[in-house]
């Protein structure tokens, strides 16, 4: 029979073992099909043939006739549309030459729990990526019992792409096919990369349920979709802000009509929406849309970039509709609604009675309403086709400062001002003059007892000629200039400013102290940047408490880039200089370098755990600070005098390493006390355990029993000990191999052999060793001495 199939169709069928054993039953294991020039068509774990055996006895040369059903456990095959739009599986199976005489199979084929890939080298979309699709827990029929071609019912319950997928598919032999899909879960993203034509804004989110019908036949390829969508995410073309929470109908025919009936959510607002665009490859639009909620803001936006001047807003919810006509490349909008509250440039107003249109590049708007505080009446023109002239003119009395300065960049300020505003514009120039009287203000969080301002604008820049803003501490002077995007550049200086005043908000938990600066303020207002000199004393950060501290930097929320600093605490001195990410949060991170002038052990042990129990002076330079507080690194060298260490001193000692969150680690350590002379390389873990190899060389026995507080031992003479150290800072253990020389004790001479040291919980023990006394030898197994 797989010779018969071989013979008809050019298909290859090996295996691993079969089964006959049955009557009427054939079985095969590892089943794989292949054909030359299309590699592997598919494999199964097993396929059983279920056939007429008498019918086959008598007829062997129709086999393929006889056979009843046949099941395929676990198949997998691949299923790719060329580039020429032929289907692989269609031309694999198309017999090599015509039929031989007799009588074909014509059954049904079932399959169990199978795997499929499909992939379409020329996906509707036009796109040049392949279209993939991988599925999972596939079980079907195939019926080739019309002989032409076959028939394929299947469900797939899950795929890369979607949940469950119920298809049928057809092919016959003259290269026609058809492809129906029922899907749940389907990827909207997928959809619009692969399915639907170019021109369609891209979808990003969203999943789909419904049905696609695809057929190929010589005439082209063509895709029908009806289908729900929901959870759908997109954004429109032009400036149109993206719309979310998509929900409805959809229906596509071919390239020639999209339509939609259903609901979105478009910066926040529920919005109804009917439209149509097609045809596909050059769109005409026309959707109309309607939110008894509509945020104003989000509906603003619906207008494209540019067609607004900077610095108009909207506030509040109501009814509204928008109406969008026209090709994609060139929407007119137009709407009418009564706004809660309108904004510009910090003028804001209630109840605001409003039309618009936006038309071949012109835009109307009249908007009038009771201001807060007042009244004011705004008078709009522009010309937004390129140009981009426009006047607009506005007297405000009573008016809150904040919603005077909003637009310009001021957040957070409170107060009763009065004052006047014109603009006019055009194309990138503006000229404009404001004046401002605000008493007992709060700007950015800061408190303070007045503010006054009064600059003119040139260009997109307000000039300020004068700006003062005095606190009940301290007071900040500034000239310069901010932009009309809240950007500034001001020359300013800062007397006698607390910390928690000058951050205000910003302000992290336990800090304090006094400050005074000079330099320039730039950047956006919302994060400003300060350049210059600083000033500290009495400070406090977290935790971290400094004397005094002399500074020039840069600055801001998100950086600071230390150009030269000197901090100082008691007796200790250190320069830094470097950068510091994030100062104001609690995940800081650092990248600095130190030169340590003087630095007492016993000042930081607080911040550094591995230090503490330490005392002494260091200087030297610590470079590559990195990481974020309290997970610090950095690598050293270092020297330090007057050095003790769980009560031993040693007067001087040089030291090479790094430290790693808490963790030192000691490349090299060398110390040097009279004739007496140490070498140590190792850790210091942040918990205090303790892991060092060392070396100490022509120590004199006396001094050391008098650094261990045993000074009643009569000892002398000199030894070299090396070994490792290990333990805790409170809990030292030493384990080292001990050689003397000139060795006395009880003022005899006393030869001792190189024996095991062990000091440990308080004792000091030899062990393994033999001496030599007055003649005689004594072998030490153990002794041991209190300390």
């Amino acid at each position: 029979m797989t010779a018969e199939i071989s013979a008809a169709t050019g298909i290859e069928i090996t295996f691993s073992s079969a089964d006959a054993s049955v009557p009427g039953r054939l079985k095969v294991e590892d089943i794989a099909l292949s054909r030359k020039g299309f590699g592997e068509i598919g494999r199964a774990r097993s396929v059983t043939v279920r056939y007429d055996l008498g019918e086959l006895l008598r007829d062997p040369q129709n086999a393929s006739a006889h056979v009843t059903s046949v099941f395929v456990d676990r198949p997998e095959v691949t299923v790719e549309r060329r580039r020429d739009g032929t289907i692989s599986l269609v031309e694999a199976f198309r017999p090599k030459k015509p039929r031989p005489k007799g009588k074909p199979f014509r059954g049904i084929v079932r399959v169990a729990d199978g795997r499929v890939r499909y992939i379409d080298r020329r996906p509707p979309s036009g796109t040049t990526a392949p279209l993939e699709v991988y599925g999972r827990g596939v079980d079907g029929t195939l019926d080739f019992r019309s002989g032409n071609g076959a028939y394929c019912t299947a469900t797939i319950r899950r795929t890369d792409v979607s949940g469950r997928v119920r298809l049928q598919v057809a092919f016959d032999y003259r290269k026609r096919a058809s492809l129906s899909v029922r899907t749940e879960r389907l990827s909207l993203p997928f959809v619009s990369r692969f399915l639907l034509p170019r021109g369609i804004p891209p979808v990003q989110a969203g999943v789909a349920e419904g049905s696609l019908l695809l057929t190929h036949q010589e005439s082209g390829t063509h895709l029908w979709v009806s289908g729900r969508v929901r959870q759908g995410e997109i954004t429109l073309p032009g400036g149109l802000p993206r719309i979310s929470s998509i929900a409805g109908t959809v229906t596509v025919a071919d390239t020639d009509l999209l339509t939609f009936d259903g609901s979105g959510q478009a910066a926040g607002s529920p919005w109804s929406v009917k439209g149509t665009v097609g045809p596909l490859g050059r769109p005409q639009v026309a959707v109309e849309a309607s939110s008894s909620r509509a945020d104003y803001a989000a509906m603003l936006r619906l207008l494209p970039r540019a067609s607004l001047p900077e610095g108009v807003g909207v506030r509040g919810r109501g009814a509204a509709k928008v109406r969008v006509t026209g090709p994609a490349a060139d929407l007119s909008i137009e709407g009418e609604a009564r706004i809660p509250e309108a904004v510009w440039r910090g003028n804001r107003a209630r109840d605001v009675r409003s039309s618009f249109r936006l038309a071949k590049g012109t835009l109307s708007l009249r908007a009038g309403g009771e201001v807060e505080g007042g009244r004011a009446e705004v008078r709009l023109s522009a010309d937004v086709s390129g140009g981009q002239k426009g006047e607009l003119h506005t007297v405000f009395q009573g008016v809150h400062v904040a919603r005077l300065l909003e637009a310009a960049g001021y957040r957070d300020v409170r107060g009763a001002a009065s004052g006047e505003a014109a603009l006019r514009w055009s194309g990138a120039s503006a000229e404009g003059r404001l004046t401002l009287d605000v008493d007992r203000p709060r700007a950015f969080g800061l408190e303070a007892t007045s503010l006054r301002a009064s600059g003119r604008l040139s260009g997109k820049r307000l000039l300020l000629d004068s700006l003062l803003i005095s606190t009940r501490s301290g007071f900040i002077s500034a000239t310069g200039s901010i932009g009309l995007d809240g950007r500034a550049d001001l020359s300013a200086v800062a007397v006698g400013m607390p910390v928690q005043e000058l951050l205000g908000p910003y302000t992290p938990p336990g800090s304090g102290g006094i400050l005074d600066a000079r330099g320039r303020i730039f950047g956006p207002l919302t994060d400003p940047t300060f350049e210059g000199a600083l000033q500290g004393m009495d400070l406090r950060w977290e935790g971290l408490e400094l004397d005094g501290a002399l500074a020039r930097l840069t600055a801001n929320r998100n950086v600071v880039d230390i150009q030269e600093a000197r901090v100082y605490h008691g007796t200790s001195e250190i320069a830094l200089r470097g950068r510091i990410r994030n100062p104001l949060q609690a995940s800081r991170s650092f990248d600095l370098s130190a030169t340590i002038r003087s630095l007492e052990l016993g000042q930081v042990a607080a911040y550094v755990p591995a230090l503490e129990g330490m005392e002494g002076r260091v200087s030297g330079e610590v470079s590559a600070i990195t990481g974020s507080w309290p997970d610090l690194r950095a690598a050293f060298e270092v020297r330090a005098e007057d050095l003790d260490v769980a009560g031993l001193t040693v007067p001087l000692a040089t030291a090479r390493g790094a430290y790693d969150a808490g963790r030192l680690e000691l490349a090299e350590f060398k110390a040097q006390r009279g004739a007496a002379a140490a070498t140590a390389s190792g850790t210091l873990e942040e918990t205090g355990q303790l892991d060092f190899a060392f070396r100490l060389e022509d120590l004199d026995v006396a001094e050391a029993l008098a650094m261990a507080a045993q000074r009643g031992i009569p000892a002398a003479g000199r030894v070299d000990i090396e070994g490792r150290l290990e333990g805790t800072i409170s809990a030292p253990e030493v384990h080292a191999r001990l050689s003397s020389r000139d060795l006395q004790l009880a003022a005899r001479d006393v030869e001792l052999d190189d024996c095991d040291l062990v000091w440990a919980d308080g004792q000091l023990s030899l062990r393994d060793g033999s001496s030599r006394v007055a003649g005689g030898r004594i072998l030490i197994e153990r002794v041991i001495v209190s300390t």
